[in-house]
């Protein structure tokens, strides 16, 4: 039995969360990634991504190498990165 896809998945847990597309943000680079970016408002294509992601995504991030992920969320809502360990 085929595990199910992120994109599958999506929806299901948005509302198991209750939360809506417009709270939704997805991180994606190749193509089989492009079907949750139609349940997300916040669609990110990572850096190096296939040009389809790239041009449907509604916003860019770095690349998983640098932490794309990591490094846009802190971004986009509003928390400052620290560079080190808590003190």
């Amino acid at each position: 039995m085929r595990k199910p896809s992120a994109a599958q998945t999506q929806r299901p847990r948005q509302r198991e969360l209750g939360i809506t597309p417009a709270q939704t943000m997805v991180f994606g680079d190749c193509l089989d990634d492009l079907e949750m970016f139609d349940a997300a408002e916040w669609s990110f294509a990572m850096g190096g991504a296939h040009p389809e992601v790239l041009r449907r995504a509604r916003h860019l991030a770095p690349s998983d190498h640098d932490n794309g992920v990591l490094r846009t969320i802190p971004r986009v809502i509003g928390i400052p990165l620290q560079a080190g360990p808590p003190t």
